[in-house]
């Protein structure tokens, strides 16, 4: 199993260490778990049942 940091989800698109953080306290993002003293992440299992969660979004073609 693989831990993700904040780069790493920031490089999957969501966006940087600030905006993780308010998902998180908004409930939009399961919260990170506790690796070490000074260290927290995220399973990459996790984030990714989270992302396949996610709907898609098909954006309509804008009228003439």
């Amino acid at each position: 199993m693989r831990w993700l940091s904040y780069q790493d989800l920031e490089n999957r698109g969501l966006g940087s260490r600030t905006t993780v953080w308010r998902m998180v306290k908004s409930g939009e993002l399961p919260p990170p778990q506790k690796i070490s003293d000074r260290s927290v992440g995220w399973q990459e299992p996790v984030i990714e049942q989270w992302e396949r969660s996610r709907p898609i979004v098909g954006w309509a073609p804008r009228a003439a």
